[in-house]
């Protein structure tokens, strides 16, 4: 059980303050400008939620996206120094020290669900570059989940890549955007290069190449951190197309690739085995992240109950390492003891289909903005040293309705029922011994209900209960049968938010948002 508060302020100013009669000369110092922060405090929404824009993309120059997230409340780093090893954890769930990935954080870039399940010590959770995307969205707990996933206990990651009409503004031409960056503590340099395409109002394509080249950065005691340095490349393909007689059709269309080719480094990425006098050893290790997809969208101009989405998404994780022998130590003859796990190859492939409809309507005092949908997923994982392969076939149900009593009070009730097919690449039958490589049948239906109240002095209060479940992951299946049961999560949050202007001097603006939350995980069971 977890429990604990967050508090997330922003105090600015829209007025200059000038800086006068402080010299001893009486000069003017100049002025000092404080404004709204890049960062919003959410204070329209009782769910839990950072949004971190282009700008602070672009300010912070981050060379991973974890090292972007890792300043959200909540959120914590599993070595958050290379795009590979970076591990999430929200609220205490997820990447930890032996496993960089976790399905109780659930990662997704335009809809796609990336990212590994448990792979030991070389977790894969969101190997990406910063330079792809426009916005990440991080939703902390169970709350406002129901529509991305089920299992969600930690919290969701949501990337979204760049459009060509953020750099065209909608308007007819060609934008280039070239940017340099370079750093000093782990002598590194990126290059990302756009290219925005709009030959029609109805038409738009983006290119984007990034290179990001990293040495290992020194501690604060000038101490060099050990294989935090990485070099990778990245690229971006997506286009878009509006038609219609009231453009009120668009066909949507994108590829998304980050690469990274390492010679002699350790497999335990996550660098927490190397005590006890036995170190595994070194590999080589090639790095690759792929995320396709394709996205109808019908947005009915003349009725508000259809507003349609059909988007099909493909990710795919390769994880290829070779052994380079003779780099274990711990005792004589360990080449032989860790061949077999440091040459495996580790692979996922996710193809997910989501169909969703929003409708807008109005049932006496209130109003709705309801969302339906139907979501299919069939992962395939590779046989491998240590990690049992198999196929996870999923269909799920939501809904999401936001209902609006005036202008005032908005509850939100949202269900998720969902059914697994969990099959191993060698199926036995369930309670076999040797292997335990099973199939796995589970259905679990999921829901919360959260409300919200806001008062005429810009106060508001909220409050939610969540329940879901964790379903076995593939790792399970060459485990004991007894560790084949859903782990059930339960969240209950209760808070309030204040933003208002004007405060303390005319034109500026105060926010900030308190939450307590109080999680429990049951039916852990340790494989």
């Amino acid at each position: 059980m977890l429990s604990t508060v967050s508090v997330l302020g922003l105090l600015a100013s829209a007025n200059s303050v000038a800086a006068q009669d402080i010299a001893e000369d009486g000069d003017f110092l100049g002025t000092i400008e404080l404004s709204a922060g890049k960062r919003e405090v959410q204070t329209d929404t009782g769910v839990p939620l950072t949004v971190i824009n282009q700008e602070e993309i672009d300010d912070r120059q981050a060379a991973t996206i974890a090292q972007l997230v890792e300043s959200v409340p909540g959120v914590t780093l599993v070595n958050g120094t290379t795009p590979q090893s970076s591990g999430i954890s929200i609220r205490g769930f997820g990447a930890d020290g032996t496993y960089g990935a976790n399905p109780r954080v659930l990662i997704t870039i335009d809809g796609a669900t990336t990212g590994g399940e448990e792979i030991y010590r070389i977790g894969n959770q969101l190997f990406t570059d910063p330079a792809l995307y426009r916005e990440i969205s991080v939703i902390r707990g169970t709350v406002g989940s129901y529509e991305y996933g089920s299992g969600v206990v930690g919290g969701v990651v949501q990337l979204e890549t760049k459009d060509a009409s953020d750099f065209t503004g909608g308007e007819i031409g060609t934008r280039f955007r070239q940017t340099l960056e370079a750093q000093s503590n782990g002598t590194g340099w990126a290059s990302s290069s756009i290219l925005a395409v709009q030959p029609t109002e109805d038409l738009e394509f983006l290119l984007n190449y990034t290179v990001r080249d990293n040495d290992s950065y020194e501690d604060g005691d000038g101490v060099e951190t050990a294989n935090s340095g990485f070099r990778n490349y990245s690229y971006l393909a997506k286009g878009r197309y509006t038609f219609g007689d009231s453009r009120e059709h668009a066909l949507s269309a994108w590829y998304n690739v980050t690469h990274s080719d390492d010679n002699s480094v350790p497999y335990d990425i996550l660098g927490a085995s190397s005590g006890g006098g036995f170190y595994f050893g070194d590999v080589d290790r090639i790095t690759d992240s792929r995320t396709a997809g394709l996205r109808y969208e019908f947005d009915a101009v003349d009725n508000d109950l259809i507003h349609f989405e059909a988007t099909l998404t493909y990710a795919e994780q390769d994880i290829d390492s070779t052994y380079v022998v003779g780099s274990c130590a711990g005792f004589p003859g360990c080449d032989a003891s860790v061949s077999d796990l440091l040459n495996a190859d580790h692979n996922y492939k996710t193809t997910k289909l989501q169909l969703k409809n929003t409708s807008y309507f109005d049932t006496g005092i209130a109003s709705h903005d309801l969302r339906l949908g139907l979501e299919i997923t069939n992962r395939e994982r590779l046989d491998a040293n240590s990690a049992p392969g198999g196929t996870d076939r999923r269909i799920a149900l939501f809904a999401v309705d936001d209902i609006q009593f005036g202008d005032r009070f908005t509850l939100t009730p949202a269900l998720r029922y969902e059914t697994q097919d969990l099959k191993g690449t060698d199926t036995v039958s369930p309670g076999a011994t040797d292997p335990y490589n099973g199939e796995i049948k589970n259905d679990a239906l999921m829901g919360g209900l959260s409300a919200r109240y806001e008062f005429d002095s810009g106060f508001a209060v909220f409050a939610s209960a969540a329940y879901t479940e964790v379903l076995p992951i593939i790792d399970r299946l060459d485990k004991d049968p007894s560790v084949w049961v859903p782990e059930i999560g339960t969240t209950y949050e209760a808070g309030f938010s204040y933003q208002n202007q004007d405060v303390f001097t005319s034109g500026d603006q105060l926010a900030f948002k308190v939450n307590y939350y109080d999680t429990n995980l049951s039916d852990v069971r340790v494989a």
